[in-house]
C-alpha cells in the first residue's frame, strides 16, 4: 500500500512487488488537523509558552545537536567507507525528540559539539520534535497518523516525558541502509542509505502501510504474521523499545516485544517479505503469552547473530513475568516455537546487543557486547557465555547496583567504530553519547574506564541532577513546570507593570506584559537562586529546586528545595528583575501561638506548598509528607501558626488521623487556592497518585484573623469527593472575578482527568465539572486568572504554559448589568449583602422589623425606607450617602453638591438606584 488515507501522498515512481514496498520519491506530508486558536471563549488555549506550537511537547528548545533521552536511546554505526564519509556514519536514536540524529563520523572527531547532517522522523533538526507531527493530542482520542516521514519515540498519552522515553535497537546491514524500529508506530522501517539518498522510509514492516501506527493494527491482543506490537502489556503509554537485525543472508528479524516473540521476515526473490514465516517465543503466530521457559519470552528487546549464524536475544522484563532478565540463544537450524539452546551471561537486566566487530591489536576483544541497564554497565562477553573480557561503567563484574561513572542509564544498540571505539548512548545524568576509546582495559579493581570523548555536551551541568535535555534558554521550559504566578502592579516611578511568572525546577524566568504574549515569546528574565550575579542568565540552573512560586500582590515568594528534608520560603521584591535576590528567608520551624508546640519538617516532608493571602499578612503551608496544613500569621515579621488543618495538635502527622477519611482529616495535603470570596480550598491529594484524591473547601469564617488559640481540625464545609464517575485529585484551582473555578486533576486518575475542569457555581451543591477545557495535558498542576480573566495553565510534564484568552463570558447571572463577582457578598461601602441571583439585590431589602422574604419589587416603603437605614443614622437623622442634594436636571444626582438636608424624589432616591444598581459602583 502507498496511498493509505492520512498517510504521505506519493507523487512519482512507486515499484512494488507482492512482498513489500518500496517508495522512490519524496512524500507530501498531510499534517494532522488543528483546533481553532484565537478565539475567545472556545476553550482552546490561544498562546503557548515554552514550545514553538501547539504540536510540541519537549522540554527546552530543541536543536541538532542536543538530546532527550533521559531513559532512552540506541546508537549504531554504519562502517563503510564511502564518498565523503570516510570514518564511516553514526545514527542516534534521540527518542524523547522522536527523531534518528545521522552524524559523520570524522567531521564529527574533528570539531566538538557534533551536529546532525540528517535528521530522520523530523522536518528540521530545530524546533521539531512531535510526535507523528503532534505531541499533544489536539485530535484525541484519534492518534495523529503517521508517515514516511515522521516516527514516534514518545506516546502523546505519556505522562512524564522525560520517563517514557523509548529505546531502539536498530541495525545497518551491509549495503549501509538503515533499520529502525519505530516504537510508537509499532513498525520497523527502512532507510536506504539515508546519507547517500534522503531521510524518508523506504519500506515498512509492521503496518499495512505508512499512515497506520497501532499496536497489532489495532487489535491489541491479537497479533498476526504481519502485525507488531512494541508496548509493554496493558500499558500503552510505556514502550520500552524493540529490536532489528539482517542476517547473513539477508533476511529481517524482528524483536516484536510487546508480543514477546522474534519474527523472521524472509527475503524473497531480491526483497524481503511484510509476512513473517518464523516465530520464537510462540507456539504461533496468533499468540502473545509471556512466560519463562526456554521456548517462551517476556519482553524481547535486541537480536544479533554471530559470525557462525547463532541468534541471540536480549529478554528483558517489561510484561510482568520473572523470565526476563536473560540473554538467549538459538542455534540454527530454526524452526517457530523452538526452544532456546542455552542462556548467555549472567546477572542481567539486557537492553541491547552487538557483536564486537573488531579488527584492532586488543587480544581480548570479541565476543557479544551487552547493555546490562540494572547495573549500569556495559559487558563484553566471550561467546562461550560465561568469560567476562570488558567492562565499562563499572571495573568488575561483581560491581553492581547503581551508577557511579558518566555511564548511568544505557539503552538500546551500541555502536562499534572503524577504529573499534565503543559508542553507546547515556541517557540519565548526561542526555548525550559516548565514546570509550580502544585499547579497553581488562577488568579489574579500580578500572574505571572513561569515555574520552562526548558528543554533544561539555560537561556537566551546574546541577549534576538534572543536566539539560534539549538546549536551555529563554524559549524553552524544563521538564517539570511547577509554579505559576500572573501579578501586575503599580511602580511609583515606572508606572504599572505586569508579569508572569514560572518557576521551572531549577530557574525562575519571568515575561512582562503577559496579556501581549505571543506562542513562543523567550522570558525577559531569570533568576537563578544560589548562583552569583555572573551567572544568572538562561543557560544555568540552581542547585537547588524551586518547587512553587505565589504572590501576596507586592512580594514572590518561592520555595526553594535543598533536599533531603530542607525547604526554605525565599522572598522577592515585585516586579522582579534579572537575577534578583530575596529580601527576606521564612525557615522552620516555626512556632504556634500560646506556645502550643511547633510545627516542624518531619523526615517524610519532601514538598512543602505555600500560599500567602493578598498583602502577606497570613501563609498558609502545606505539608503532603505529615499530613497537614497550617496558617501562619505574620509571616514576615513574627511568623506563629494559629490554624492546624487535618490534625488535633501540632505534633500529629498520621494521614487521616488514623481514622478513615472524615471532613476534618487530611491525607497527603498538596495545593491550595484562596477564592475571590476568601474561601479556602486545599486539594487532599499529592504525588504521585496519593492521599484522599479530594478537593475540600473552607469558609473563610472558620478563620478569625487574631483568634488566641490555635484552631485545630476543622470540617470542611463542601468536598468535592473521590467518586467512581470523577476523581477529584486536583491541583492547583484557579478562580475568575466571577469565582469561577477551572482546575486541574491528576493525569493518573480518571480517564478524563488529562482535561481540566470547569465548575461555574464551586460554592454550590454540585461537585461536578460543566465543562472541561479542550487541551490533553499530563497534570494541569498551576493555573491562575490575571485580572481581565485571562486563564494561564502550566502543565507540570509537558514543558509549556497555555493561555487562554478570556475563556468565559463576563458573568452576570441575575442580568442586572454587574458582574457577578461585585454582587457576591457583603458589599461595605455600598451598604448590604449583594447577591448575584437577585436583580433587585441590593434594593429589595426586609424594612424596619420586616421578617418578609425578599418580593423581587423596590417599592416604598419597605425598600427604599430600607436603603436609607442601612447604615446608622448620622447628625442628620439620615445616611448622607443618600441625600443628593437639589433637583437641577436628569443626572443632577450624580453632580458634586452639598446635601440639602430633605431626602426626595427624584433626586435622592433615584439617584440611589440608578447609581448603585446599574452603574454597579
Amino acid at each position: 500500500p502507498t496511498n493509505t488515507p492520512g498517510g504521505p501522498t506519493k507523487t512519482s515512481t512507486v515499484t512494488s512487488t507482492p512482498c513489500s514496498v518500496k517508495v522512490t520519491s519524496t512524500p507530501t506530508v498531510t499534517p494532522p488537523a488543528t483546533p481553532p486558536r484565537g478565539v475567545a471563549g472556545d476553550l482552546w488555549a490561544d498562546v503557548i509558552i515554552g514550545q514553538p506550537d501547539f504540536s510540541e511537547a519537549s522540554p527546552n528548545q530543541v536543536v541538532d545537536h542536543k538530546l532527550h533521552l533521559t531513559f532512552g536511546g540506541g546508537v549504531i554505526v554504519d562502517r563503510r567507507s564511502f564518498p565523503d564519509h570516510p570514518q564511516g556514519v553514526l545514527y542516534v536514536w534521540d527518542g524523547g525528540n522522536s527523531r534518528v540524529l545521522g552524524v559523520d563520523l570524522a567531521d564529527c572527531y574533528s570539531a566538538f559539539p557534533c551536529s546532525a547532517e540528517v535528521v530522520i522522523g523530523q522536518p528540521s533538526g530545530t524546533d521539531a520534535s512531535a510526535c507523528n507531527g503532534d505531541s499533544n493530542f489536539q485530535s484525541y482520542p484519534k492518534r495523529a497518523v503517521a508517515s514516511a516521514a515522521t516516527l514516534c519515540g514518545l506516546p502523546e498519552e505519556a505522562i512524564s516525558l522525560t520517563e517514557t522515553i523509548s529505546h531502539a535497537n536498530m541495525a545497518v546491514d551491509p549495503s549501509g541502509h538503515l533499520y529502525v524500529p519505530d516504537e510508537e508506530n509499532h513498525r520497523v522501517l527502512k532507510y536506504e542509505s539515508p546519507f547517500e539518498n534522503d531521510a524518508l522510509a523506504d519500506e515498512v514492516w509492521g503496518q499495512a502501510g505508512f499512515s497506520a501506527n497501532l499496536c497489532n493494527r489495532g487489535s491489541t491482543t491479537s497479533p498476526t504474521a504481519s502485525s507488531l506490537c512494541f508496548e509493554v502489556s496493558g500499558r500503552p503509554d510505556l514502550n520500552l523499545g524493540g529490536g532489528v537485525t539482517v542476517d547473513a543472508a539477508g533476511n529481517l528479524w524482528i524483536a516484536d516485544s510487546g508480543n514477546a516473540r522474534v519474527l523472521r521476515f524472509s527475503l524473497v526473490m531480491g526483497s524481503i517479505s511484510d509476512t513473517a514465516d518464523l516465530v520464537l517465543g510462540q507456539p504461533n503466530f496468533t499468540t502473545r503469552t509471556v512466560g519463562t521457559g526456554l521456548n517462551q519470552m517476556d519482553y524481547p528487546l535486541a537480536v544479533r547473530f554471530d559470525d557462525d549464524g547463532n541468534l541471540y536475544v536480549a529478554d528483558s522484563d517489561g510484561n510482568g513475568s520473572s523470565g526476563g532478565k536473560r540473554v538467549l540463544v538459538f542455534e540454527p537450524p530454526f524452526t517457530s516455537g523452538m526452544m532456546a539452546d542455552r542462556t548467555f551471561g549472567s546477572n542481567m537486566c539486557p537492553r541491547g546487543l552487538e557483536l564486537d566487530a573488531y579488527n584492532g591489536t586488543d587480544p581480548n576483544r570479541g565476543g557479544m557486547w551487552v547493555q546490562d541497564i540494572c547495573n549500569t554497565r556495559l559487558i563484553l562477553w566471550d561467546l562461550d557465555g560465561t568469560t567476562v573480557k570488558k567492562i565499562i561503567g563499572k571495573d568488575e563484574i561483581g560491581d553492581l547496583g547503581s551508577c557511579n561513572t558518566p555511564m548511568c542509564s544505557n539503552n538500546g544498540s551500541i555502536g562499534i567504530d572503524q577504529d573499534g571505539n565503543v559508542i553507546v548512548s547515556n541517557g540519565r545524568f548526561n542526555n548525550d553519547v559516548l565514546r570509550f576509546d580502544d585499547p579497553i582495559p581488562d577488568p579489574g579493581s579500580g578500572h574505571y574506564w572513561a569515555p574520552d570523548y562526548r558528543f554533544f555536551r561539555t560537561g556537566p551541568s551546574p546541577n549534576p541532577l538534572r543536566p539539560e535535555a534539549n538546549l536551555q534558554g529563554p524559549k524553552g521550559l524544563q521538564g517539570s513546570v511547577q509554579g505559576l504566578e500572573v501579578v501586575s502592579g503599580v511602580d511609583p516611578s515606572a508606572g504599572p507593570w505586569d508579569q508572569m511568572i514560572v518557576a521551572d525546577a531549577y530557574r525562575i524566568l519571568f515575561w512582562n506584559d503577559p496579556a501581549t504574549l505571543t506562542t513562543h515569546q523567550a522570558a525577559d528574565g531569570v533568576v537563578i537562586p544560589g548562583l552569583g550575579p555572573g551567572l544568572q542568565d538562561f543557560t544555568h540552573n540552581s542547585p537547588w529546586t524551586v518547587t512553587q512560586v505565589k504572590s501576596d500582590g507586592a512580594r514572590l515568594w518561592a520555595v526553594i528545595d535543598f533536599f533531603p528534608q530542607n525547604m526554605e520560603v525565599w522572598i522577592y521584591d515585585l516586579p522582579l528583575t534579572n537575577g534578583a535576590t530575596p529580601t527576606q528567608i521564612i525557615t522552620l520551624p516555626i512556632p504556634a501561638i500560646n506556645g502550643e508546640g511547633v510545627i516542624a519538617l518531619q523526615p517524610t516532608d519532601i514538598e512543602l506548598i505555600i500560599r500567602p493571602t493578598d498583602g502577606g499578612g497570613f501563609v498558609w503551608m502545606s505539608f503532603p509528607g505529615s499530613n497537614r496544613t497550617v496558617r501562619v500569621r505574620n509571616p514576615l515579621t513574627n511568623p506563629e501558626v494559629d490554624v492546624v488543618l487535618g490534625q488535633m495538635s501540632t505534633s500529629g502527622t498520621d494521614c487521616n488521623r488514623g481514622l478513615p477519611e472524615l471532613p476534618s482529616t487530611l491525607c497527603r495535603p498538596g495545593l491550595m487556592e484562596i477564592d475571590r470570596l476568601g474561601d479556602l480550598y486545599v486539594s487532599d491529594h499529592w504525588l504521585e497518585h496519593t492521599g484522599n484524591n479530594r478537593l475540600l473547601v473552607f469558609d473563610r469564617g472558620l478563620f478569625p484573623p487574631n483568634n488566641t488559640a490555635v484552631i485545630y481540625a476543622p470540617s470542611a464545609t463542601k468536598i468535592f469527593p473521590n467518586t467512581p464517575s470523577l476523581e477529584h485529585s486536583t491541583w492547583g484551582p484557579a478562580f475568575d472575578s466571577c469565582n469561577r473555578m477551572v482546575v486541574g486533576y491528576n493525569g493518573f486518575s480518571f480517564s478524563g482527568g488529562r482535561f481540566p475542569g470547569v465548575y461555574h457555581d464551586p460554592r454550590g451543591p454540585s461537585t461536578m465539572p460543566d465543562d472541561f477545557l479542550k487541551d490533553f495535558s499530563s497534570h494541569a498542576y498551576a493555573a491562575v486568572f490575571d485580572e481581565d480573566d485571562n486563564l494561564y495553565v502550566a502543565d507540570l510534564n509537558r514543558s509549556r504554559v497555555l493561555i487562554y484568552k478570556q475563556p468565559f463570558a463576563t458573568c452576570d447571572t441575575d442580568g442586572d448589568g454587574c458582574s457577578d463577582q461585585r454582587e457576591n457578598g457583603p458589599d461595605e461601602t455600598l451598604g448590604g449583602q449583594r447577591d448575584y441571583k437577585n436583580p433587585w439585590d441590593f434594593y429589595d431589602v426586609l424594612g424596619p422589623g420586616a421578617a418578609l422574604p425578599l418580593d423581587r419589587i423596590i417599592d416604598l416603603p419597605n425598600d427604599i425606607l430600607g436603603v436609607i437605614q442601612h447604615h446608622p443614622a448620622g447628625d442628620l437623622g439620615y445616611d448622607a450617602q443618600f441625600d443628593r442634594g437639589a433637583w437641577t436636571g436628569p443626572n443632577s444626582w450624580n453632580e458634586t453638591q452639598g446635601p440639602d438636608g430633605v431626602i426626595d424624589l427624584p433626586n435622592d432616591i433615584l439617584g440611589v438606584i440608578l447609581q448603585f444598581q446599574h452603574s454597579c459602583q
